[in-house]
Parts: C-alpha cells; structure tokens; sequence
C-alpha cells in the first residue's frame, strides 16, 4: 500500500524539479512533475493531490493560468498551493491571495530544507 503523499509539481527547470523531487522524496512525498503548465492542467483532475507545488514562468501556460484552472476544479481550502518564482513575491502574496488563493511562496533560488519545511507545515504532517 502506498503511504506517500502525492504532490504535483509544474515546474519547466529540470534541475529544479530533480532537486524538488529528490528532497521530497526524501521526506516521504511522492512527486509528479508537470513540464509547462498544459501538462499541469491535465494532471489536476487525474489523482486527489494533497499540495500543488506551481513555477510562476512556464512555457505554454503560466502558473498563474494553471492556478485559475485549479480554483475552477476545487475550492481554496481543498488544495494548498505554494508558488515559487525567481522574481520578488511582494506582488505575489497580492495578486494570488487576492485573485486566486495561493496560500505560500518561495522566492528561487531557495533552500531545499526551507521548501521541505514549508510543504510540511502546509500539509501539516
């Protein structure tokens, strides 16, 4: 029986997503990567995620756009949604509690162990 608990990831930068995936993993989540946004979009209605993990700039369909599509699908409360964006997140915390509900962001570059911390208390585990 599989005990992890699923995460997806949308995120266009291999080397960031093998990072993420790695120290998750580590901390007994499982994570499905999601290469632009149009992949992510397609994977929310696939399995229950317990935590969307969204790159702000990606190909095709940005992660504000992928964000909409999930409040569209489930309510606020239902998926925790960290952001993650290699520009300043002042305007973030705005635009996303505001517009959209994304309850967290990380700044890139990020510690592995903060992002690891951050994932839990949202999840609470």
């Amino acid at each position: 029986m599989n005990n992890l608990i699923d995460i997806l990831l949308a995120e266009d930068e291999e080397h960031i997503a093998k990072l993420i995936v790695f120290k998750l993993a580590k901390e007994s989540f499982s994570v499905t990567v999601a290469r632009n946004g149009q992949e992510a979009i397609l994977l929310l209605r696939k399995k229950e995620w317990k935590l969307i993990i969204l790159d702000v700039m990606m190909p095709i369909v940005n992660g504000w756009q992928v964000l909409k599509e999930l409040r569209s699908i489930v309510s606020l409360n239902d998926i925790p949604v960290l952001m993650l964006s290699a520009k300043g997140y002042q305007n973030l915390e705005v635009v996303g509690d505001a517009e959209m509900g994304a309850q967290q962001y990380l700044k890139k570059p990020f510690d592995p162990e903060d992002l690891a911390k951050v994932v839990k208390r949202m999840i609470r585990v």
